[in-house]
């Protein structure tokens, strides 16, 4: 074979990529497992239908009928913020105040006005994952909002 014609001659590399370990991480690039979850947070969702606080069944119609505004749960960090509007079908809640509290301030009161019969069942209920912070959240809440914009079938508009 001619001199010309072999890859060193030519100036090509025989090696297209540099070497990389297996333990090697790759530059820019999130891990999977958060990618994936970037991928679902940036879904095409209202930002009322978040799921960031979630209700047992029993408290719900309290909660649509104004019996109930404040809640405690146990998280590690706040997952709800002052003027965030969390889907409780068929309307919202509104989140009106966060404050991080002691386990000693949830008393037998602030369980029946969180809608339970005592702090046991209060606690029960509030523990989210391995969190220990705790957290009382006022909300309010209100009535689906209508729809933005034009209606998009042409029978709606008439």
């Amino acid at each position: 074979m001619p001199a010309a014609t072999s890859p060193a001659a030519v100036g090509v590399s025989r090696r297209a990529s540099p070497a990389r370990s297996h333990g090697q991480a790759r530059p820019n690039v999130a891990p999977r497992g958060l990618q994936y979850r970037a991928r679902l947070s940036k879904a095409v969702l209202p930002h009322s239908a978040t799921v960031d606080v979630q209700f047992i069944r029993a408290l719900r119609d309290r909660i649509r009928r104004g019996e109930i505004t404040t809640t405690v749960r146990l998280w590690q960090r706040p997952h709800v913020k002052v003027g965030g509007r969390y889907a409780l079908p068929p309307g919202e809640i509104i989140v009106t105040k966060v404050f991080e509290i002691s386990l000693a301030d949830v008393t037998p009161e602030v369980a029946q006005q969180s809608g339970f019969v005592g702090v046991v069942d209060l606690l029960k209920v509030a523990k989210h994952g391995p969190g220990r912070r705790v957290f009382l959240i006022e909300f309010r809440y209100v009535e689906a909002r209508p729809p933005r914009g034009r209606p998009k079938c042409a029978a709606a508009r008439r």
